[in-house]
Parts: structure tokens; C-alpha cells; sequence
């Protein structure tokens, strides 16, 4: 008796959850598409990766439309891993607060910071003497994590702003999200980047918190990422060219993507890539389909998943785990994909990031990573 309701009791929460998911599922798959117009802001990144010394360095172009009715007249920008730059940061302050420092303290050497070098609008402008951090949230601290800049003249309602800047960056050995293990890296959030404006409000734009998420706007980017030759190099977006530098030993991959709001990378010597397809006649019966289809009230080709290239980079200590991986992401993109609606681009990477650098299981516009513990 007590085993019969045990079962009745959990088909009664699954069919709770069920019912959860086919809601979600049928506003989603009826109302979500790309955006027909351009992302309101757009980043044309260069950066360059020298693995001996842990630096990069970059060139960035932003162009920010104000969308609000508001007009603004200044903008502000996160610089992340200066959260890495010294104890007196918000996020270690949290850190010895929370934790105690000790067990998030780096070594001498393994401290990560960026700076912002220059900053300008297009027509030479200068706007680097304008800059100050901005401590509101703890004003005790030395945090540097958010900076603000004042335009010569605030941008109108419609108007545009097209800025130049340049930085450079320490990666961080041990940061949260962000590291490198001898020659092999993991980089996100490494460039000079924009707040949201909110109307009525002005910028959301907050420090490196120790447990925090990160907001941004959708944007369009292209990123340009130069490191040394023969280094397998995957990011979010999609690779649109290459160019090899043979008397330099250096290469240049392009990546872009529209409608991201974030945009991360990693690079090493040594992974192991692979490439599959998920093809949909393969992964879902016809069978699963017509379930799918009779539950939300559509038809078999309104539930239709389309085809999406995986990429799949592990550390090569963990070749063997290729297939767990493969069979992993297939059926996460399988059902997410029947019971919220399709993914939305036609590329995915999963990362197997270097051990030791804190990036595990972390989610990023087109890419994410795993690790040996979570998979």
C-alpha cells in the first residue's frame, strides 16, 4: 500500500512539473524569434593573447544607441578583473567576509587587474580625463570594477555614441570564472564593458560581487583573437575567417554573432576538439515528435528542432570522456529544445576548461563549460 502511493505521489508532482514545462513550452515556441532589428549596442573587438606572460591586450570600437527617451551624459563601463587586483575589492572584502581570505587569497604572481588605457569618442575626442571609479555600493573599499567616463555633450534620444578604447589585462591564476593552468586559458569577462541603461533609472552597472550574475545588453560582436600559432582557440559566435602569420608564429581567428549579450573564450595548445552535428532525424523519433506535438496543440513541424554544429574541446587528459560529453549535450539540446522551444543559434561549444582556474560549469552565449565533475 505505502509503495502504490509512493508512486501515485510522484506521478502526481510529475505531472505538475509536466504540465510546468508544457506551459513554458507553448509561450515560448509560439512567441520567440530573433530580433528583426539591430542590437543596440555592437563591439568590434581585437585582443592578443601572450601566453609566457598572462597578458592580453586589445582594441575595442563600441557603438551604443540610446534607446531611452532620456538624454544621457556619460557612460559607464565594468573592468571585472580588477576585482583581482587587490584585497581591497568588493569581491574579496565579500570574500574574507563570507569565507575568510585565505582560501581565495592568490599567491604573488597570480593577481589578475585590466586597465584601461585610452578611451575616446571616434572623432578623437578625448574622454580618459573624465574617468573616475565609482564606489557607491562600498564606498571603504579600493574597488575599481566600475568606471565612468562623462561625454563633452549628453547623447539624445536616438542619437548614437561611437567609442575607441584600449586596454590591457593581467589574466587572473585563480579568479572566479577566469584562469590559465600553465599554456592553457580561460577568458571571460576581459573586456571593457558597457552597463545597461535603464530609463527613468540610469545605469545598472554594479562591482564584481563574489556571488553575483552579470547583465548586460544584447549586442551584436566581432572579435578578433590573435595567440600563438597551433593554438586550438574556440569562443562564443562562429568562426568567420583565420589567418595565419607564419614568420610571426602567430594566428588570428574571427569570431562573430548577433544578439549575444556576452562573449567569452579560451585557448590552449593541447585540447582536443571535435566536431558533431546534432541532426534532429536522428536524435528524435517520429514517434517523440507526434507526443511533442499532440501535447502543445501543434503540429509535428512546429515541434521540429533544427540542425546544430557541436564543438567540443577537452583537455586531453580527458579524451576518453568525448562520447559522455557528446551524448550529454545532444540530449540537453534534445529535450530543452521539445519542451522550451529550440536553440536559438546554429552553433554550440562545450568547454572542458582547464583545471584549477574556477571556470567550471559556467554558461555563456553560445558556449558553456563543463568539467570532469559535473559530467
Amino acid at each position: 500500500m505505502k509503495s502504490e502511493n509512493f508512486f501515485n505521489s510522484r506521478a502526481f508532482f510529475s505531472g505538475l512539473i509536466l504540465l510546468f514545462l508544457l506551459s513554458t513550452s507553448m509561450n515560448i515556441l509560439a512567441s520567440w524569434q530573433k530580433p528583426a532589428e539591430s542590437p543596440p549596442i555592437s563591439y568590434h573587438i581585437k585582443v592578443s593573447l601572450e601566453p609566457e606572460k598572462a597578458m592580453i591586450s586589445g582594441e575595442e570600437e563600441i557603438i551604443w544607441e540610446n534607446r531611452s527617451r532620456e538624454a544621457v551624459p556619460d557612460f559607464w563601463l565594468h573592468l571585472y578583473w580588477n576585482a583581482f587586483k587587490n584585497e581591497g575589492s568588493v569581491f574579496f572584502q565579500e570574500a574574507r567576509a563570507e569565507t575568510g581570505l585565505a582560501s581565495v587569497q592568490p599567491r604573488e604572481g597570480q593577481w589578475g587587474w585590466i586597465d584601461l588605457e585610452s578611451i575616446r569618442l571616434s572623432d578623437g575626442r578625448d574622454l580618459k580625463p573624465t574617468l573616475e571609479f565609482i564606489r557607491k555600493q562600498r564606498p571603504d573599499s579600493l574597488d575599481e570594477t566600475v568606471a565612468r567616463v562623462f561625454f563633452p555633450e549628453p547623447i539624445k534620444p536616438g542619437e548614437k555614441a561611437h567609442l575607441i578604447l584600449t586596454f590591457k589585462g593581467k589574466v587572473p591564476a585563480q579568479g572566479m570564472r577566469v584562469g590559465f593552468r600553465r599554456q592553457a586559458f580561460f577568458i571571460s569577462q576581459w573586456y571593457p564593458k558597457p552597463g545597461v541603461y535603464e530609463p527613468g533609472r540610469g545605469w545598472n552597472c554594479h562591482a564584481y560581487h563574489l556571488n553575483s550574475e552579470f547583465y548586460a545588453d544584447f549586442a551584436r560582436f566581432i572579435v578578433e583573437i590573435t595567440t600563438p600559432s597551433g593554438f586550438v582557440v574556440a569562443a562564443s559566435g562562429k568562426e568567420i575567417s583565420r589567418q595565419v602569420d607564419e614568420t610571426a608564429r602567430k594566428q588570428t581567428i574571427v569570431f562573430a554573432e548577433d544578439w549575444i549579450h556576452d562573449f567569452a573564450w579560451t585557448a590552449a595548445p593541447d585540447y582536443f576538439r571535435e566536431e558533431v552535428d546534432f541532426i534532429p532525424e536522428k536524435e528524435i523519433s517520429q514517434e517523440e515528435l507526434k507526443a511533442t506535438a499532440e501535447l502543445l496543440g501543434l503540429s509535428p513541424e512546429d515541434v521540429t528542432l533544427p540542425r546544430i554544429k557541436m564543438i567540443i574541446l577537452l583537455r586531453p587528459e580527458h579524451r576518453s570522456q568525448l562520447e559522455r560529453h557528446v551524448r550529454a549535450l545532444k540530449a540537453a539540446i534534445k529535450y530543452y529544445g521539445l519542451w522550451f522551444g529550440p536553440y536559438p543559434y546554429d552553433q554550440i561549444t562545450l568547454v572542458d576548461p582547464p583545471y584549477g582556474t574556477g571556470s567550471g560549469g559556467m554558461e555563456y552565449p553560445t558556449l558553456f563549460t563543463a568539467g570532469t565533475s559535473l559530467f
